[in-house]
């Protein structure tokens, strides 16, 4: 029995050694952040943003609709580039 038990163990060891041969694949060429990157770079790139150069609390402030409302923030597509489905 104990040498039953002895042979299995080594065997199990032995194969354990026998798996580590397989061949391993390089974690640079994993992923797709590659290919997403040089994507990225082919496409024009989104014009520099110009913020506003007033003084904070001088711009316009929305009236609230009622008691206790969130300030209202007014959004506005002006001076964006065209949404495209490119």
């Amino acid at each position: 029995m104990k040498k039953t038990v002895l042979g299995l163990a080594l065997a199990c060891c032995a194969a354990l050694f026998a798996a580590d041969k397989t061949a391993s694949i390089d974690a640079d060429s994993m992923g797709f952040i590659k290919d997403i990157e040089e994507s990225a770079q082919n496409k024009n790139p989104l014009p520099d943003f110009k913020y506003s150069e007033d003084a904070p609390g001088t711009a316009l402030k929305i009236e609230r609709s009622f008691e206790n409302a969130p300030p209202l923030i007014p959004h506005s597509l002006e001076g964006l580039v065209p949404i495209t489905t490119d």
